[in-house]
């Protein structure tokens, strides 16, 4: 009993949440991309999707138990929204490919959490001064901007009045991560003052 108490902490929950953020990100974005650049067809893309709803369910699960209640509120939205997005993909839209194309490229967002989730690692373990870290540091700021900041702008003003609700929705989670941006952009800077020290 014991034993298992010490395996069941906050840490080691919070760890596990986080590779799994890493895998599936990993996995969404190189696939959304594949998808995009017609590497693999919407098949294959759709079962890459449906463990996303799975991640997602797990995720906020953890989330509810291990988490305050700022992040329970925050991901909450995040999460509702991002799933039935995706129940969207998988169930009800089949023959609108300009759709498809447009939920796919949304997910190329995932991105930057491969760097963010290694970064979190890096931190966890103390090597946070290492050169790996001050790569993915640059990289998350980089690659945030591009896929969160301004692929999101371009969907949503290019499709607003395609797909009126479902760009509505995607609008809530694209202000999140503007804030979301905002306070990566602040560490960054402090960070950056910190490699200019050493």
């Amino acid at each position: 009993m014991t034993s298992t108490m010490t395996i069941i902490t906050n840490d080691n929950v919070k760890k596990l949440s986080m590779f799994n953020s890493l895998v599936h990100s990993i996995l969404v974005s190189i696939n959304s991309s594949l998808y995009l650049c017609n590497y693999i067809d919407l098949n294959t893309l759709k079962k890459y999707y449906a463990i996303s709803i799975y991640y997602f369910i797990i995720d906020y699960i953890i989330i509810l138990n291990y988490y305050d209640l700022k992040d329970k509120i925050c991901y909450f939205f995040h999460h509702l929204i991002t799933s039935y997005i995706l129940y969207i993909f998988l169930y009800e839209n089949e023959e609108d490919d300009e759709l498809n194309k447009v939920i796919a490229q949304g997910f190329t967002a995932e991105f930057p959490i491969i760097f963010l989730n290694i970064n979190w690692f890096l931190i966890k373990y103390k090597k946070q001064n290492t050169k790996l870290f001050r790569v993915c540091d640059h990289l998350t700021i980089i690659t945030y901007f591009i896929f969160r900041i301004c692929n999101f702008t371009y969907l949503l003003f290019v499709n607003y009045y395609k797909y009126e609700f479902i760009i509505k929705l995607f609008s809530i989670v694209y202000a999140m991560n503007a804030i979301w941006f905002a306070i990566l952009l602040k560490r960054f800077q402090c960070n950056c003052l910190k490699y200019k020290k050493d």
